[in-house]
């Protein structure tokens, strides 16, 4: 059974799920967006192994400035949570510095 978010307006279904993302977008008149799932996938991961919500939302905000892979990031914030926080916080600040 393919994962299947809902946050009460939107409903984020994997793109494997062909037959339901059909079946909305006819009876509903829905709008299908495609490849959002990225923007969530370290959060998720992070949450299934078990890492603290601070450095979950932290995470998720430096994703993309990170320049490491999702998976080196989990594994960064589960052995080393609180160098991981400094390091992820100070990113968050200079990558704010350059807007």
């Amino acid at each position: 059974m393919p994962l299947v978010l809902l946050d009460g307006t939107t409903i984020l279904l994997p793109d494997s799920a062909t037959q339901a993302i059909e079946l909305l977008r006819k009876r509903f008149g829905v709008a299908i967006e495609y490849g959002c799932g990225r923007e969530w996938e370290f959060a998720n991961k992070a949450r299934a192994a078990g890492v603290s919500e601070r450095l979950v939302q932290l995470g998720h905000v430096v994703q993309d400035v990170s320049g490491v892979s999702v998976e080196d990031m989990v594994r960064a914030a589960i052995t080393a949570p609180e160098a991981t926080y400094a390091d992820w916080s100070a990113l968050y600040f200079a990558s704010m510095e350059m807007q």
